[in-house]
């Protein structure tokens, strides 16, 4: 698979998540030929966006599970608030507490892979980190405009520690 070499990448800075993140959302199994389908997904979370957040703009998550060579598992959904049950119809994921190595995509959503194949392809292999076998996600915050695809995202790759981590 080549990339984009337009998709330079900045250092990333490394996050550790403290405690555990619970998405709630709308979940599709893909093979890798199919994830032209992915913007449906999130179409379709903007229909019910409104019951899951209260907030305005909220911060939504592309999470990536079950991973093989072929295919994976998508979720399309927001933070779920401590103690708040996932509405009905919809999947849960829960997030463990976590390193991360947090990559920044400032470019329109539409370019996302580009960047996504230099991360794996490119800057994993040179690295000292390893990826832990865990869900890795994209995390749309405020800046990010769901109409326009612009405004930027980040990717959360999980790795080991190292002794320089929080």
């Amino acid at each position: 698979m080549q990339h984009n070499k337009a998709a330079t990448l900045q250092e990333p800075r490394s996050e550790v998540l403290r405690d555990k993140l619970s998405i709630a959302g709308i979940s599709r199994y893909y093979p890798f030929d199919n994830v032209g389908q992915i913007p449906d997904q999130w179409q379709s979370l903007g229909q019910i966006l409104a019951r899951l957040s209260p907030a305005e703009n909220p911060t939504t998550y592309g999470v990536i599970y079950n991973g093989s060579d072929v295919s994976f598992d998508y979720l399309a959904g927001v933070e779920l608030s401590k103690g708040t049950a996932c509405p009905e119809n919809l999947v849960r994921l829960d997030l463990a507490p976590q390193h991360y190595l947090v990559f920044s995509h400032p470019g329109h959503v539409a370019n996302v892979r580009d960047t996504c194949d230099a991360i794996w392809s490119d800057w994993l292999p040179a690295s000292d980190r390893s990826v832990i076998e865990a869900p890795w996600f994209e995390k749309y915050g405020e800046s990010f405009n769901p109409m326009t695809g612009e405004g930027g995202l980040e990717i959360w790759i999980p790795v080991t520690p190292v002794s320089h981590d929080n």
